[in-house]
């Protein structure tokens, strides 16, 4: 079971990462056993979280509101890879998470509205995928487009990468709260779960509806192990520590 307690720490300092451009916040968080009342002295494990998805989707706001329990009611644009750690216990085990946000990734032709990444950006992008332990690919549940930009996205990873790793994704729709135009998403289900074969889950990080859900599904399908409410996972195979550019 996850243990998350209240947030004791929150502050910035610079990465240490593939992309000189890449930023880090550190968050420290103290959990409990599966008892309750002990801080687990095992050894910690660090883990990568890459979190991926169209411009305005919400990426940021669901990491700061898992990692920080803020919303941030003016959100940025991320414009270069950002790197939060935080801490928690799963089944007895203190795990360092470090969740990627990373900026959105153009296709070629590329949209007018997303700045093109420089050769060494892209490369540093293209190693924060490859060293994964998983990847999220989140998309707006009130815009059809956002979820065709994750369909191309995952295809262009798939396409990039040779068998060799297995790295567990999920597929989220985010801004729930703001469902009211009613768009048909049964069909986007049905693809993620029947033809992609990973998991799906829907919320909202304004108001943190199953945010704290996604992350410990995400780490659950990470280190193998299962709850009763857990959504069907599924893995991209990867391999690991290769250049590739995903343009």
């Amino acid at each position: 079971m996850l243990h998350v307690s209240s947030l004791l720490i929150d502050t910035a300092m610079p990465a240490k990462s593939a992309s000189s451009a890449t930023h880090k916040h550190r968050t420290q968080r103290m959990s409990g056993n599966s008892v309750g009342s002990e801080i687990v002295a095992a050894p910690m494990e660090s883990v990568h979280i890459v979190v991926l998805g169209a411009p305005g989707v919400g990426k940021t706001s669901l990491i700061e509101q898992h990692v920080t329990c803020r919303f941030p009611e003016i959100p940025k644009p991320t414009t270069v890879a950002s790197v939060y750690t935080t801490a928690a216990v799963l089944d007895s085990q203190l795990f360092e998470i470090n969740i990627v946000d990373m900026p959105t990734i153009p296709f070629y032709p590329l949209e007018d509205s997303i700045r093109r990444p420089s050769e060494d950006e892209m490369n540093g992008y293209a190693s924060a995928i490859s060293a994964a332990e998983a990847l999220i690919f989140v998309y707006d549940i009130n815009s059809p487009d956002t979820f065709e930009y994750i369909r191309e996205l995952r295809e262009h990873i798939l396409d990039c990468y040779e068998d060799d790793a297995e790295v567990p994704f999920m597929v989220v729709g985010n801004k729930q709260d703001l469902d009211s135009k009613r768009h048909p998403r049964r069909h986007y289900s049905q693809v993620v779960r029947k033809s992609w074969k990973c998991g799906y889950l829907e919320c909202s990080a304004k108001f943190n509806w199953r945010v704290v859900t996604l992350f410990s599904e995400v780490m659950r399908m990470i280190t193998g192990t299962n709850s009763k409410d857990s959504h069907s996972s599924g893995k991209i195979r990867l391999l690991k520590n290769k250049k590739c550019s995903i343009m």
